[in-house]
């Protein structure tokens, strides 16, 4: 795309550099030639001036103060004719603290001086230092996009995408106060903490109205299972048991992540009950463990179980309290033959908790 930032500041050439980066042609401008050819210099941009800038391109953005913003509509109003213009800016007051605008937001006061012009609101919740890290935790950042034309969001929307953020469509030109609002909230809250203006919005959550669906213990992990220790096991007819489990064992406060699952032949792999497959260590402590009376009979059935397309869960506990509860809920998803690896010793569970069993 053909883009112009009006802005030499901060977020003007922060933004700039990254869409110079994603391989747009991209004008940056000052207030004085000087500033504008060296952020130029330093962003890989071409200078400009303001008219110059805007005439036929795909996007403007507006990446200057919002005080600064009567002037520069003033300054383009002509020149940019029924173009598009991106609000990248904020109407704070002179100390920050608040929006100057009492009604409405800055970006339709800024439609009402560009009346030829469509404006997007978009760009103006993210801080400058995110431009070169639109990801967190591996997961796009976002750019929320408000206007009435359609297009005009698209194509702000493909912008947005191009730098790495996920574009979001809040809906029309109204929504700009809450996007205006939204950033005076990161900006108070990173001044009034002394953070360091890395902060950042994304919205997360199911967007299709499903629940949330709890999180997956893992399955049949690629490794080599030795000695459970401290762990009840049970075996489960299939994995729909298992999804039953795995959800009551969240509720009662076990980490999903701590728990293994071994499933159906490749199960009974990554069992390996000769050890054959990982090793001469493991060969010998399949020895010693199938010479044990029950330690073998349990690594017996459990292999079986596995080969007939079963599954064993092994969940980890701390005490004879957290071995009930869990026990418990094994048995009431459909758990069978339940034991409990102590560190050296295995013991079986009975079928009934014990206060029933008696």
């Amino acid at each position: 795309m053909q883009i112009a930032v009006l802005g030499a500041g901060n977020v003007g050439q922060a933004l700039t550099r990254a869409a110079v980066s994603a391989g747009h042609s991209v004008t940056i401008t000052a207030a004085h030639a000087e500033r504008a050819a060296a952020a130029a210099e330093a962003t890989g941009a071409t200078p400009g001036t303001n008219t110059e800038a805007v005439r036929g391109v795909d996007l403007v953005v507006l990446a200057v103060p919002g005080a600064a913003v009567p002037l520069v509509a003033a300054n383009i109003e002509e020149a940019v004719g029924n173009g598009v213009v991106v609000d990248a800016t904020n109407p704070l007051n002179a100390t920050g603290t608040d929006l100057s605008v009492v009604a409405g937001s800055g970006a339709q006061d800024l439609q009402s001086r560009l009346p030829r012009a469509t404006v997007v609101k978009a760009f103006n919740t993210v801080l400058a230092a995110r431009y070169a890290t639109p990801v967190e935790k591996g997961e796009p950042l976002d750019v929320y996009i408000a206007a009435e034309d359609n297009d005009a969001k698209s194509t702000v929307a493909e912008f947005a995408a191009s730098l790495g953020f996920r574009p979001l469509d809040v809906g029309g030109i109204r929504l700009a106060r809450s996007l205006e609002e939204l950033a005076l909230l990161n900006i108070t809250l990173n001044a009034a903490n002394g953070w360091v203006w890395q902060t950042a919005w994304r919205l997360v959550g199911p967007t299709s109205g499903q629940p949330v669906m709890p999180q997956k213990a893992p399955f049949n992990v690629n490794m080599f299972y030795k000695y459970p220790m401290n762990r009840v096991v049970a075996i489960f007819q299939d994995e729909a048991q298992v999804e039953v489990a795995v959800r009551h064992l969240q509720r009662i406060g076990i980490d999903l992540a701590t728990i293994n699952v071994l499933s159906g032949p490749d199960g009974a792999r990554l069992l390996d009950r000769s050890g054959a497959a990982n090793g001469l260590g493991a060969r010998l402590l399949r020895v010693m463990q199938l010479g044990g009376a029950f330690e073998g009979e349990t690594l017996k059935v459990h292999a079986k179980a596995l080969e007939r397309g079963a599954a064993v869960v092994y969940v980890p506990v701390s005490g004879d309290d957290e071995e009930q509860r869990v026990a418990t809920v094994l048995r009431q998803s459909g758990g069978t033959h339940l034991v409990r690896y102590h560190r050296w010793t295995i013991d079986p569970l009975p079928a009934l908790p014990p206060d029933v069993a008696r």
